[in-house]
């Protein structure tokens, strides 16, 4: 188990903050709400599940090891879980990759996501055609700054985390892929003779766009702590957990460039996973160390944009991914040890 915890690490200043909340809420975390899932997507469909997302009707699985052909985008539907169809073939074609992940909504058109292949630095786009079939569309190949988290803020605007950025915390590219500048503020936590990309790579999380298209909610994966911006790239609040940690790594020389190795001995896994509405955070949330723990959870924590821990949850099984279905009610999630399968909970 542990070289999929390895496998997602290497994908990879103390500041002042002027809004800094901290959530601790005691009463809270000792009143958790134990939800029971439901298995919907079994294991005999399901070779190495790296993402998912609903779109419109369907839920969409991103299987890096599919087991029944080379298609590696699986459909499923979105009501009664059956699976449908595939596409997206391993190779360098159009509609085709090698390395896929970072799957996301398109925010200003409903019918259409995107995937990065992180092999090629393409962002790949799909679309549901008049048939209500998911087809390819076209591809945009991002340069520069070692994308690993784009999103289509709009017709012109990509906005993505990157590897390989020596100021702020995200970067822009048009819509032809060229970086052009970089927003933000260097994530906290680093030490005076850190590189900058080194540090950005411990730093390392999801990026969410609110459905209204304000906000981005940027979590960190070896530290408690998500960040929130507006799309000018003005840091508006850092929520922090109960354990206030930044990541801890240190720096080493690879083939001559200096790289990031995380410390598994004192190092916390963070959030795993975000979803996020138009005020609230949904976060799968660990808190555990790294060489104690794999990397999924059973707490998902509901937190206000103004920083309030709302809600707790106990999942009755641990989880590595999670996708929010607000029209059902209902949190999607999925389950990696000791094989992939696909759950559905109830959130009150």
């Amino acid at each position: 188990m542990r070289n999929f915890s390895m496998r997602l690490i290497n994908l990879v200043l103390i500041i002042t903050v002027p809004y800094l909340h901290s959530c601790d809420d005691k009463h809270i975390e000792n009143n958790k709400n134990v939800v029971k899932g439901t298995e919907v997507i079994g294991s005999d469909s399901l070779g190495f599940v790296s993402d998912f997302l609903i779109v419109n009707d369907k839920i969409v699985l991103l299987d890096d090891k599919p087991i029944n052909n080379d298609n590696q985008i699986r459909v499923y539907d979105r009501n009664n879980y059956q699976f449908l169809y595939s596409l997206g073939r391993i190779g360098s074609g159009p509609g085709e990759f090698r390395q896929g992940m970072s799957m996301n909504l398109v925010h200003y058109n409903k019918y259409y996501f995107s995937l990065l292949d992180l092999s090629s630095k393409q962002m790949l786009f799909f679309y549901e055609n008049i048939n209500s079939q998911l087809i390819y569309s076209h591809n945009i190949p991002l340069k520069g700054g070692r994308p690993y988290m784009p999103i289509s803020i709009s017709d012109t605007i990509i906005y993505s985390l990157c590897l390989e950025i020596f100021e702020g915390r995200f970067a822009q590219y048009d819509n032809l892929g060229n970086k052009v500048q970089t927003l933000g503020e260097i994530p906290p936590g680093k030490k005076e003779d850190t590189p900058v990309p080194v540090h950005q790579q411990a730093s390392k999380g999801v990026m969410r766009l609110t459905p209204d298209g304000s906000k981005l909610i940027i979590s960190y994966q070896f530290a408690d702590m998500i960040d929130i911006y507006d799309l000018k790239g003005n840091l508006l609040n850092r929520i922090t957990g109960k354990l206030g940690k930044t990541p801890i790594y240190e720096t080493s020389i690879r083939n001559g460039y200096p790289t990031m190795i995380i410390d598994f001995n004192k190092c916390i896994y963070g959030f795993l996973d975000i979803e996020v509405t138009n005020n609230s955070i949904v976060a799968l949330y660990s808190g555990k160390m790294l060489n104690e723990s794999e990397y999924e959870s059973d707490q998902v924590h509901i937190y206000t944009f103004d920083g309030k821990l709302k809600d707790v949850y106990k999942l009755n099984t641990m989880v590595s991914q999670i996708a929010l279905d607000t029209e059902k009610e209902r949190l999607l999630a999925c389950s990696y040890f000791p094989v992939p399968k696909i759950y559905s909970f109830k959130l009150e």
